[in-house]
């Protein structure tokens, strides 16, 4: 008998959805995606609660491309560089706990490559996710078997 009321291996359906759409319309779709972020993002520097949802809008979780998941971490920490953390607060505000807890996963992916995102930036963020999300917000991630 097991002492869990949710099974965190398991893949939602809506996820297996969105798995197959990427798999039929391959790595192009997903480029062209991350392109018209990109632009939107160029276009709204100053609006970063929207750059923040618009870049958290789409994970893609387990890429064989391992240069597309580094673009994405790449976006995600742009937003995150850009933002100053004394808005932390304010942009994290209309995300809900799901995309908080794939924030706090983009920050781990870019803090486990030092060389070529900024820590101490990255750090700072932390603390402003566990302060809203909550301390579970790491369990959650650190529990959740899909890697970027």
């Amino acid at each position: 008998m097991s002492f869990r009321s949710l099974e965190v291996t398991e893949i939602s359906p809506e996820q297996l959805e969105l798995i197959r759409q990427m798999e039929a319309l391959g790595h192009t779709a997903v480029e062209e995606n991350l392109d018209s972020v990109y632009s939107e993002r160029a276009t709204s520097v100053r609006n970063y609660t929207d750059a923040l949802r618009k870049s958290l809008e789409s994970p893609y979780f387990g890429l064989e491309d391992s240069s597309l998941q580094e673009k994405f971490a790449t976006l995600v920490h742009d937003v995150l560089s850009s933002t100053r953390i004394q808005d932390a607060k304010k942009a994290m505000d209309p995300l809900s706990q799901e995309d908080l807890c794939l924030l706090m996963k983009y920050v781990y992916y870019c803090l486990s490559r030092p060389r070529i995102y900024n820590c101490s930036a990255l750090l700072s963020w932390h603390e402003k996710i566990v302060e809203t999300a909550g301390v579970g917000c790491i369990s959650r991630v650190l529990a959740d078997k899909r890697a970027l």
